[in-house]
């Protein structure tokens, strides 16, 4: 050591301030490169460093000052990225970690290379699962596209400010974002775009909320507004706010003239200090109230309006009560009806007691009526009367026929007020009725000359089930009148099958007249109560008015319905109805018990030619047989025609007996039977049938009936094998018997009833059966019968 402190040369020792104990030697020496170094060793005087350790320790400190440097270029390299990074983005690491808004970028490949605190608290994506991928990955896929146009536009050069993104969360939810583009160069070249975005999620949610809300509100006031009930609002100091068209059309007061003006003003002096308490407890959160209150509509007119209001506060967003909505009902009309139906039940009370009282007092009438039109009755039958005695007789029996007639509709009139009708529900044959009816109504239209007939379908079935009095009343209450108001001409009765199902059958009744015919003004009234076409009816025919409400009233339990129609005054009319009757089982038993055998129709006398056969009703010929039909031309022709096509489809119709006479005589093929139907004998003031003879007719009676008679037994002595039914009227009938004696010569009643005429067919085509097996001899010549008095019976 001493050698090689002594071979530094320059060496010095060390200063006086290390007591001796310690020095410094330097020797200076050259590296291969030509540098030179200096090496000091330290000199302890108690002792000396080995050489190998002082050698250590020189390679540890320029170890160490590599290490240094090493680490000062690292940071410095590092330095420099971070300042080109923050020239390229804006700011430093630490502002955009920190910044509010999404701060990503990315390069001109559009690869992320940075993505800002707040874009991965939204997105949820870190930075490492971003950096490096390409953008629109993150971009909603309707959104990329126009992402993409925006990048290319930047890539240009040209900054993009306030476009809209949707950027797609790691949990896939769509994040709107408002964004910024700005392009960072570097030498005039696009280095990289610096996007800068704010999230609008929740902005766009409440603004699409906001415009629903508002288009709730503006539908809400147009319902308001529109609303049938009357609405109106108040603020807390009761001065209207609200105010819909209802309210202004209720009270007349329009809306800009209401809107503004304390409501209390509106209300009736009586009620407003309680109106005033009920809306003040409403305004200081009471519970709804209801109450119903009179107010007056004082700007337009002195009436009042009866409304139940409805009172509740109305609260704004935080839940503090600023005014009041009044919700209100008009019940003027319903305090009206309550009013009117108050007084309802007092007419129908008063009502009940005159329904009482009729039907009381018809009773009472009824029972000596009865015993007058009996004694009447017997009155009649009495032969030894005078002129005047009968026209008296017939004067009571016409009156207490019509008294009775009255009271009849009177009582009826009353049991339907009251309820106390009921429908019978019978087995009964419809044709079977209103045959009867027209037939029991016949004589008041022979004094009329009028011809009266019906027609229903012949395979028609007629069994129901139903009320058959009722159907009686309404049938003969309409051709009781149809006959009442014709003159001439006819009344003619025909019944259809409108509908059946599996229960129930629908029948239409029609009654036509060429009667006097009815305005269109006075068919409106007919039906109601006491009403009829004209003031003057009731002067010149008769009547109350009461017939057709009660049909009305039949018609309708029946679950019918019934009308009128005429073309006017002088051109006839057409009264219909309809009634649905039932199909029970025991419409069988009815069918069974009509099929049974049954004999033909008797006559008043006991001996009429031959004894006509008995035949089953619904048994058909034997054989084939042709009919001439003799009648006038009309509705009788129409109906005789369709009931004898039955029976022969090729049926022959004439108009007389002389062109029937001339038929017979000219054609080659013989009929089996003519059906004669001689025009009806006006009786004009009565004839009594002693008064008649065949060789010298009553000159009321006319010559028709005569000369029919001679012709008919002209014609059977020509063709013997003729069998004839002569359809006679109640008229005819008297005079009829003096030729009781005839052959082959069969008298059916007018108006027609079905079942008799077919009987007389099938009879006629029996005894012709038979006499063809037997001898057939002429007929006798016409011999007068005479009445043990001289007289002509």
């Amino acid at each position: 050591q001493e050698r090689l402190w002594r071979m530094g040369g320059g060496g010095e020792r060390g200063e006086e301030g290390n007591n001796g104990d310690e020095d410094w030697a330097y020797v200076d020496f050259e590296v291969g490169d030509g540098q030179m170094w200096r090496l000091g060793v330290y000199h302890l005087h108690g002792g000396q460093l080995p050489v190998v350790i002082q050698l250590i320790l020189c390679d540890l400190g320029v170890l160490l000052l590599a290490v240094l440097l090493t680490v000062i270029l690292m940071h410095w390299l590092h330095a420099k990225r971070l300042l080109a990074k923050i020239s390229v983005v804006g700011g430093d690491e630490a502002f955009l970690n920190k910044a509010n808004a999404l701060i990503f970028a990315i390069n001109p490949r559009m690869k992320i290379f940075e993505w800002n605190q707040k874009c991965q608290d939204i997105s949820g994506y870190k930075k490492r699962d971003v950096k490096g991928k390409n953008a629109s990955v993150f971009i909603a896929p309707e959104h990329r596209h126009h992402f993409e146009m925006i990048i290319a536009s930047c890539m240009r050069g040209n900054d993009c400010s306030n476009f809209e993104i949707s950027l797609l969360s790691k949990r896939g939810v769509k994040i709107d974002i408002l964004c910024n583009a700005t392009v960072r160069k570097k030498a005039k070249k696009v280095v990289a775009i610096v996007i800068f975005g704010q999230d609008v999620t929740d902005f766009k949610s409440v603004k699409t909320d906001m415009n629903h809300f508002q288009k709730v509100g503006k539908e809400l006031r147009q319902i308001i507004n529109n609303a049938n009930t009357p609405i109106f609002g108040t603020d807390m100091k009761m001065n209207v706010n609200e105010w819909n068209a209802r309210m202004a059309e209720l009270t007349k007061i329009p809306a800009n003239e209401a809107m503004g003006s304390h409501f209390i003003q509106y209300l009736q002096d009586d009620v407003k200090g309680r109106i005033q308490d009920v809306f003040a407890s409403a305004l200081a959160g009471g519970e709804q109230s209801s109450l119903e209150l009179q107010m007056p509509i004082v700007s337009r007119d002195e009436d009042a309006v009866d409304l139940l209001l409805a009172v509740k506060g109305r609260r704004n967003h935080r839940n503090e009560i600023v005014g009041l909505i009044v919700f209100a009902q008009d019940v003027t009309s319903l305090r009206l009806l309550m009013l009117r139906e108050t007084e309802l039940h007092k007419v129908k009370a008063a009502n009940e007691y005159k329904s009482q009282f009729l039907a009381t007092m018809s009773h009472e009438l009824r029972t000596p009526l009865n015993v007058i039109c009996g004694m009447n009755s017997l009155l009649e039958d009495m032969d030894d009367l005078s002129v005047d005695q009968r026209q008296i007789v017939e004067q009571i029996s016409t009156s207490s026929a019509s008294m009775l007639s009255l009271v009849n509709d009177i009582l009826d009139l009353a049991k339907v007020e009251s309820g106390q009708v009921d429908l019978v529900c019978e087995s009964f044959d419809i044709r079977d009725v209103v045959e009867g009816v027209v037939r029991s109504a016949a004589s008041k239209a022979l004094q009329k000359d009028l011809e009266v007939c019906t027609f229903m379908e012949p395979s028609l079935e007629s069994i129901v089930n139903g009320d058959s009095a009722k159907l009686k009343q309404i049938v003969n209450n309409l051709v009781s009148n149809a006959i009442k108001f014709t003159d001439q001409g006819h009344v003619f009765v025909m019944v259809q099958l409108n509908e059946e199902t599996q229960r129930h059958k629908t029948y239409s009744f029609k009654v036509y007249d060429s009667g006097m015919g009815i305005s269109e003004e006075s068919q409106k009234k007919l039906f109601n109560r006491f009403s009829q076409a004209d003031a003057s009816i009731t002067r010149t025919h008769g009547g109350t008015g009461l017939g057709l409400a009660i049909c009305k009233e039949f018609v309708g339990m029946m679950n019918g319905s019934c009308g009128v129609s005429s073309e006017g005054p002088g051109k006839g009319s057409l009264f219909w109805f309809t009634c649905v009757f039932q199909i029970e089982d025991t419409v069988s038993k009815l069918i069974d018990a009509k099929s049974a055998v049954v004999p033909s129709p008797k006559l008043r006398w006991q001996k009429w030619g031959v004894e006509q056969a008995r035949v089953d009703k619904h048994s058909t010929l034997a054989r084939k047989i042709r009919i001439l039909c003799v009648c006038q031309a009309g509705t009788l022709l129409d109906c005789l025609s369709m009931y004898l096509s039955v029976y022969d489809s090729s049926l022959a119709k004439v108009y007389s007996l002389k062109e029937a006479e001339e038929l017979l005589a000219s054609s080659e093929q013989a009929f089996d039977l003519i059906v004669v139907a001689p025009p009806n004998a006006n009786l004009k003031g009565g004839v009594h049938p002693t008064d008649f003879s065949v060789t010298s007719p009553h000159p009321e009676l006319g010559v028709p009936v005569h000369e029919s008679m001679e012709m008919l037994m002209r014609i059977q002595r020509q063709h013997t094998s003729l069998y004839a039914i002569l359809l006679g009227s109640l008229a005819h009938q008297q005079f009829l018997i003096h030729y009781r004696d005839l052959q082959k010569v069969l008298f059916v009643v007018r108006p027609i009833k079905l079942s008799e005429l077919k009987n007389a067919i099938l009879s006629a085509d029996v005894l012709s059966q038979q006499h063809s097996q037997q001898h057939c001899n002429a007929l006798p010549p016409l011999k007068h019968p005479t009445s043990p008095g001289g007289r002509g019976e």
